[in-house]
């Protein structure tokens, strides 16, 4: 690990115009937690003067029951039940609605250096950063979830999970009770009854690899999406 560190501060893994990084994406993803909130604008600085990315992603640091750091609803496997705690790291409402304003104003600052890939990227982060300042702000979702449908977990005990924010609380299925046949446990009458479940609004979540799949499966996200990458 030391070792990646010190070869991409070495400029071994940047991206750039030679025939080999015309296909190399450099993507970081940083979680915006209690811890380094009041930091977040050094951080990003010395991101931008060390390393030349095509996307510098900031997600809300959440407590979910797939990271144990919060007591699940449903029992934990029994190895990990002494690991399990509430770290209380994820921030208010306020505080991430002020982290996503400056994210933002930065985001469109950068827009006009980006290749026209990572313009695209950045376009569904300013939605993402908007939106999940929204969904903290106000307690619920602002667009529909297709947590279930556009994607799913795999636990490593081989539950199939709607979303990891779901881990260990609402299961679709085990594979080994379905003979590891996965299109069956995905048409079975239960995971039917899950998907009703996230249908019916029993949650949110600021999560982003599912904020980034709603957006697209959302005709008026994605109109946002293309307003910002044109946007000059």
């Amino acid at each position: 690990m030391v070792r990646s560190y010190e070869k991409i501060l070495l400029g071994e893994f940047e991206s750039g115009e030679d025939l080999f990084n015309i296909f190399f994406f450099c993507w970081f993803t940083f979680q915006v937690s209690k811890i380094n909130i009041n930091e977040l604008n050094e951080i990003q600085d010395y991101v931008e003067r060390n390393f030349k990315l095509d996307n510098f992603l900031h997600e809300i640091a959440d407590t979910r029951a797939e990271l144990f750091n919060i007591e699940p609803k449903e029992p934990v496997k029994e190895d990990f039940k002494k690991v399990v705690k509430d770290l209380g790291i994820t921030p208010t409402g306020q505080e991430y609605s002020e982290v996503a304003e400056m994210l933002c104003e930065r985001v469109m600052r950068e827009m006009k250096t980006r290749r026209k890939l990572s313009r695209i990227t950045q376009a569904l982060r300013i939605v993402y950063y908007k939106r999940a300042a929204k969904v903290m702000r106000e307690g619920k979702r602002q667009v529909s979830c297709y947590a279930g449908i556009s994607n799913c977990h795999l636990s490593p005990w081989g539950d199939i999970w709607t979303c990891n924010i779901q881990a260990f609380n609402k299961s679709m299925g085990n594979l080994r009770e379905f003979n590891y046949d996965f299109k069956k446990l995905w048409h079975s009458a239960h995971a039917e009854e899950v998907r009703r479940w996230v249908k019916e609004e029993h949650c949110y979540c600021p999560l982003v690899g599912q904020a980034f799949l709603d957006t697209v499966m959302n005709p008026r996200e994605l109109l946002k999406v293309f307003y910002y990458y044109l946007k000059k």
